[in-house]
């Protein structure tokens, strides 16, 4: 349980470090990684992302990026369900939760938990707005 509590830390950090930083930087520093360059386009609509895998640890982070071209939200997939079971629990443990926000509050970032039968359960970091 212990290499799985800094992996579950250690990918927090990540997803809050990488915040706020632009597409091309975020492009360069996954460059060693299975990565997935994505534009969506819709009338006015315009928003992109990249998907990295990191095959080492079963985990994708989705980045989304804002209209300044600047990461917003990353989103966290797990391969397996008890991963994610005991990343609530991690939750539980080392961060509080907002009743108000529905969000875990972390040290530099928020974080909520939304599930759809298409994608499974995300985990959303994102930096509150002010």
């Amino acid at each position: 349980m212990h290499n799985l509590e800094m992996m579950f830390k250690s990918n927090i950090q990540e997803a809050c470090k990488v915040l706020g930083s632009s597409h091309q930087e975020l492009k360069e520093k996954y460059m060693g990684y299975p990565v997935c360059l994505m534009e969506y386009y819709e009338k006015k609509i315009y928003r992109r992302s990249i998907e990295v895998r990191f095959d080492s640890i079963a985990v994708t982070f989705a980045l989304s990026f804002g209209k300044v071209d600047h990461c917003d939200t990353v989103i966290i997939f797990f391969d397996n369900a008890k991963d994610e079971d005991l990343f609530i629990d991690y939750l539980k443990e080392n961060a509080s939760y907002d009743f108000r926000k529905c969000s875990w509050k972390l040290p530099e970032c928020h974080l909520k938990i939304r599930f759809s039968p298409t994608c499974g359960t995300a985990f959303y970091i994102y930096k509150e707005q002010n």
